[in-house]
């Protein structure tokens, strides 16, 4: 068990304006994620993780298995595992918390094989 606060924990830009505070357990990972308008992230899929995206401020559009989804401020998105999926800021930057069970060693700052988008 850990306590921490997401301002203590490091802020990681993993791509152009897409910036990520991460904390994870054994099998469970969460992360804050800030996208500063426009970016965001392509198509891609978790095989072994189920998602789990919590709009806490912005705009977003997913698109997963092919359908485009608008992620507001309040809203919840749910990806199964394995099925293909990315998404975009619309208009202004956004913020969100992630959840990925099991989680992804590759979000974890510090890790240094194949990034994870």
């Amino acid at each position: 068990m850990y306590k921490t606060s997401w301002d203590a924990l490091s802020e990681v830009e993993v791509a152009p304006g897409n910036y990520r505070r991460a904390a994870s357990g054994v099998t469970i990972g969460l992360n804050k994620i800030r996208w500063e308008h426009p970016s965001g992230v392509g198509l891609h899929r978790h095989e072994t993780a189920e998602q789990a995206i919590i709009c806490i401020d912005g705009r977003m559009e997913w698109t997963v298995a092919g359908e485009t989804l608008v992620v507001e401020t309040g809203e919840v998105l749910v990806i199964p595992q394995g099925v293909e999926h990315g998404g975009r800021t619309v208009g202004v930057d956004a913020t969100f918390y992630e959840v990925l069970s099991p989680t992804l060693i590759q979000t974890l700052p510090g890790f240094l094989g194949t990034p994870l988008h």
